[in-house]
């Protein structure tokens, strides 16, 4: 009995365990607080810059990122770091637009970056 378990029981539960977080990352990336809800922020950011405030746009890109390197710490194992690499590379990029005051690129590079969230548990 005591090799059965050691041998047939165990393996099954770890990999169970490891499909589960593997698939963890679709209730991992919603927000468990203010602080660390990436979409609201992403929102704001879109809204702060189709009225050209240029200033809260940027800080709410800042707030993003601090949103984000939240939510990477729970949902690293069970997403792509490519992923996660293109998500924050956008986020600078956007950054970069809205330092410029150029509508047009800071819009496209944040609708890639909603996108990018979008497509992380997939």
């Amino acid at each position: 009995m005591k090799e059965f378990f050691l041998y047939r029981i165990i393996p099954f539960l770890l990999i169970g365990i490891f499909v589960l977080i593997m698939h963890s990352a679709v209730f991992l990336k919603q927000p468990f607080s203010k602080e660390d809800d990436v979409v609201r922020y992403l929102n704001a950011a879109s809204e702060n810059i189709q009225s050209e405030n240029w200033e809260e746009a940027s800080k709410n890109l800042a707030k993003v990122n601090k949103a984000f390197e939240t939510v990477v710490k729970r949902i690293q194992f069970s997403v792509e770091r490519n992923e996660v690499n293109m998500f924050d590379q956008t986020i600078e990029k956007t950054k970069g637009f809205v330092t410029v005051k150029e509508k047009a690129g800071a819009m496209a590079e944040l609708s890639e970056a909603q996108h990018v969230w979008d497509q992380l548990e997939k």
